[in-house]
């Protein structure tokens, strides 16, 4: 093994700091692709259930899959991480190239979905609208046998503690909220926060003043921060890790140059 130069061995060291960091950083991945991957089911599984728009259905795909992009871009981080640690503590220039190629390849994967998802408004500049009727559609059909669409709208409001789509006023729409007699005093359990489901609630109605009380905000409006605030967390892991690993690219460059240099090793340029 070749003699490296003190500035050299400082690059090494500032690599394998790096590596801990990237490490690190790995496993934070994956934590928030596991964490935005169980707030993003629901509200994905509504909008691509619920409309037979192709594109609005892309957008929900893209959505559900951030998160699992996050997670494996999490583990490929870690499993980088041992070409980093090995090819520094060996001083191999082989394993370092490996480990530069590799993260630049996660580099550009890690911007390409960060810019999918910040951009995904463009897909379908019509989405808020078409989300806003879905919810309207959920509200209006609406009834006790129908446990599919109505443990959905259920579960959002309980979810997000929110009531109708705009308000709670658009149960007004709901047939199911009419024939209970007094709309006032007939909202579903779920706009109180209450599970229809648990026995102990079986006998319990869910008034407007309760409604005003716990869940007075719309469905759609809490929907769309939602989605907002989660797509920024992935746009953020996203171009957090990939400026990190920029840096890992260039100190491995540097590295290499300096493993070629103890070693003797001088470039061939053409003469002629």
């Amino acid at each position: 093994m070749s003699e490296l130069s003190a500035c050299g061995k400082i690059i090494k060291y500032l690599l394998l700091l790096f590596n801990l960091i990237l490490l690190i950083s790995g496993i934070a991945l994956i934590c928030t692709g596991v964490a935005v991957s169980v707030k993003f089911s629901i509200p994905m599984h509504f909008v691509a259930n619920h409309q037979s728009d192709r594109t609005l259905a892309s957008v929900a795909s893209a959505f559900s899959s951030a998160p699992t992009l996050l997670m494996l871009s999490g583990v490929i981080v870690v499993i980088i991480t041992i070409f980093g640690c090995l090819g520094a503590t060996k001083e191999g220039p082989c394993l370092i190239g490996t480990f530069a190629v590799l993260l630049f390849i996660a580099c550009i994967t890690e911007f390409s979905a960060a810019g999918g998802i910040a951009s995904w408004r463009k897909l379908d500049e019509n989405a808020d609208q078409k989300i806003s009727e879905a919810f309207d559609k959920l509200i209006i059909d609406y009834n006790d046998t129908d446990f599919k669409e109505s443990n959905m709208i259920d579960t959002i409001q309980i979810m997000f503690k929110c009531c109708g789509n705009s308000d709670l006023n658009d149960w007004e729409k709901s047939e199911w909220s009419k024939s209970k007699g007094d709309p006032d005093k007939h909202f579903p359990l779920s706009c109180c926060g209450l599970d229809k489901h648990d026995e102990e609630n079986a006998e319990k109605l869910c008034s407007k003043d309760m409604v005003q009380e716990k869940h007075k905000q719309g469905c759609k409006i809490v929907f769309q921060t939602s989605v907002q605030d989660n797509a920024g967390i992935i746009i953020g892991s996203g171009v957090t890790m990939g400026v990190i690993q920029i840096f890992g690219v260039i100190f491995s460059c540097i590295f290499i140059k300096q493993l070629r240099a103890g070693a003797g090793y001088q470039p061939q340029y053409n003469t002629y």
